[in-house]
């Protein structure tokens, strides 16, 4: 009787150890941490993708605002922005327009140069806008998100 009373001993206490209870609970949470932290590192890309290129677009915009000359220099603007986002490390930014737009200083809808300033009797200010854009794929396919989000931003400045 006292084997079979040391056996149901040891039987009850080992039905209340917690020895591998933390191990358990580890193997259980280290998936979801590491999920969590690549949603972070994504998340954290497409921001820093998108802080890259509105400096980029920036760049763009305050190339062509310097001068009237510097305004209709449409390739001037695009390598500015290129050149500016090409510092980041990010890849290739598409710059989707680089134009020069002008409205009557009595404010108004910008339009083209040419037909604002007919319709204002004055010379109206001119502007520059510059359109880049940016797709960053994401490192893991998340259920309910795109695969890749694409970056826009714009900027648009007064030429001096």
């Amino acid at each position: 009787m006292p084997a079979l009373l040391r056996t149901a001993r040891r039987r009850r206490r080992r039905l209340h150890d917690d020895t591998g209870a933390a191990v358990v609970e580890f193997a259980l949470l280290v998936p979801v941490l590491l999920l969590f932290a690549m949603a972070a590192i994504d998340f954290g890309r497409v921001v820093a993708t998108g802080i890259a290129v509105s400096g980029a677009v920036r760049a763009g915009a305050q190339y062509g605002a310097q001068s009237a000359a510097a305004s209709v220099d449409q390739v001037g603007m695009i390598a500015a922005a290129k050149s500016d986002f090409g510092e980041g490390g990010f890849g290739a930014l598409t710059v989707d327009s680089a134009r020069t737009m002008c409205r009557c200083t009595s404010a108004g809808a910008m339009g083209a140069c040419a037909s604002v300033g007919a319709t204002c009797g004055v010379t109206p200010q001119a502007f520059v806008a510059v359109g880049a854009q940016r797709t960053v794929a994401l490192i893991l396919r998340y259920p309910g998100f795109p695969a890749s989000y694409a970056v826009r931003r714009s900027a648009v400045l007064r030429v001096q």
